[in-house]
């Protein structure tokens, strides 16, 4: 003898078997290990934490002096000369006006120039130089000089064809 089992009630045990089935999988989570988390914030608070001078004077000295110095202290930076930030250039020029080499060597920088004939005599104020004597302007030169400053290159027009010059704030004379 067989029984027969209703479709209804074989349809309740196929859903009841799949939530026993699903209820069997799922497994409650242990509690959560926080001993490493724990551990972990421990040593940061230790590492945070100001330091005790007198723990830093017990190391020998070579030790100390080998050590960097402490983060909350300002560290200054060395300032360089002027000289340094001299923008650096090469100078060739052939067979050209002083007056033109002059103002091309302090192109493109912050200074400005003012160029007064070679051969004139200080005057008084108000009073106009002879024309004859202003005819330095005119003498040509010829330079070729490599990786120098303005102030090089002056210096060596100064030293081979005396024009002597001056510095008053950024202006040369």
């Amino acid at each position: 003898m067989k029984r027969i089992v209703p479709s209804k009630i074989r349809l309740n045990l196929v859903s009841l078997g799949a939530i026993i089935g699903l209820a069997a999988c799922s497994i409650i989570s242990p509690p959560r290990d926080n001993s490493t988390l724990d551990k972990i914030n421990t040593q940061l608070k230790q590492a945070a934490a100001p330091r005790d001078p007198t723990a830093e004077s017990m190391l020998p000295p070579a030790v100390s002096i080998s050590l960097l110095p402490p983060l909350n202290t300002k560290l200054s930076v060395p300032k360089a000369s002027k000289k340094q930030l001299e923008q650096r250039f090469d100078l060739v020029v052939n067979d050209s006006p002083i007056s033109q080499v002059l103002l091309g060597i302090v192109a493109d920088t912050r200074y400005s120039i003012m160029i007064r004939p070679k051969n004139s005599l200080p005057t008084a104020p108000g009073v106009a130089a002879p024309l004859a004597v202003s005819s330095g302007l005119t003498d040509r030169v010829t330079i070729n000089l490599k990786d120098i400053t303005m102030f090089d290159a002056l210096d060596a027009i100064r030293e081979v064809y005396g024009y002597d010059y001056t510095i008053e704030g950024s202006r040369i004379y």
